[in-house]
């Protein structure tokens, strides 16, 4: 009975972030006892760390709702110390570093990364990663977040359609009006490989939509402006092109720029 509950808590705290409608801290203050008693009685060793940061995690959900003042780092840094590179105690002390205004991007991006290297639950890792980084609403996690995207592509990885969402909606206040902070953005990982994570991201929603619709006018943009960026002249055109016929200039913001864009690589051939 008890290991069943153990076995509960410990599937309902690795999921209750990522779910819609739940009292974190209302679900973490019923965990954490079960947790810590599991702790406690765990053998040393890699169980015991994965343990250790789950009552650490609860801890963060509760002082993030101000329900709770325990530090939850301790039972971060015990769980590093009994399993090196423990993957959910570095990938929630990452998390926790940048719930406070996103602040400490470098050292959150040190945890995550360790709990990458630790080549276990990189699909967890990841997710928790993402969240962190689209709550942040600034430039430099922006760019981030098309890092940690390029990277799960590469490692074979999937997104949700609440991550894909998010990420897309990262697009607009980048791309939409050029400016300096464009060209980090677009050159967060080499322009090539922008287009090809762009794709790997919204390809599905092209193929489910609406072919006139405003949504896939903004895709068509913003991918014409990375492969632009990639030296693919030729698609870029045709896409800036699609856009043109797609929209006027009354009723779309992105008309003028892709006219421009038209003409611009059309004097180029």
């Amino acid at each position: 009975m008890r290991a069943a509950q153990e076995k509960l808590a410990v599937t309902w705290m690795d999921a209750v972030y990522f779910l819609e409608n739940q009292k974190y801290s209302a679900v973490a203050q019923k965990l954490e006892p079960v947790l810590s008693r599991a702790a406690a009685a765990a053998k040393p060793g890699r169980e015991q760390a994965d343990l250790r940061a789950r009552v650490g995690w609860a801890y963060f959900l509760e002082s993030r709702d101000g329900t709770s003042d325990v530090d939850p780092i301790g039972p971060f840094r015990e769980a590093v110390a009994e399993d090196v590179n423990n993957p959910y105690a570095e990938a929630m002390w990452g998390y926790s570093l940048l719930w406070n205004h996103c602040l400490r991007m470098n050292e959150a991006g040190a945890h995550f990364a360790t709990a990458i290297s630790s080549q276990r639950e990189g699909e967890f890792v990841r997710r928790l990663q993402l969240y962190a980084l689209l709550g942040c609403n600034m430039e430099e996690a922006d760019q981030e977040v098309v890092r940690v995207a390029n990277a799960m592509r590469k490692e074979q990885r999937t997104v949700d359609d609440w991550e894909r969402g998010h990420i897309l909606g990262l697009y607009y206040p980048e791309l939409a009006h050029e400016t300096t902070k464009s060209s980090a953005f677009i050159n967060a990982v080499t322009p090539a490989e922008h287009v090809a994570t762009f794709h790997w991201l919204f390809d599905v929603l092209d193929a489910n939509s609406d072919g006139n619709s405003s949504n896939r006018v903004s895709r068509l943009y913003y991918l014409a402006q990375l492969q632009e960026a990639a030296g693919k002249r030729d698609d870029a055109l045709a896409n800036y092109k699609l856009v043109v016929s797609q929209t006027t200039a009354r009723t779309n913001s992105f008309w003028d720029p892709s006219n421009a864009a038209v003409k611009r690589l059309s004097r180029s051939h």
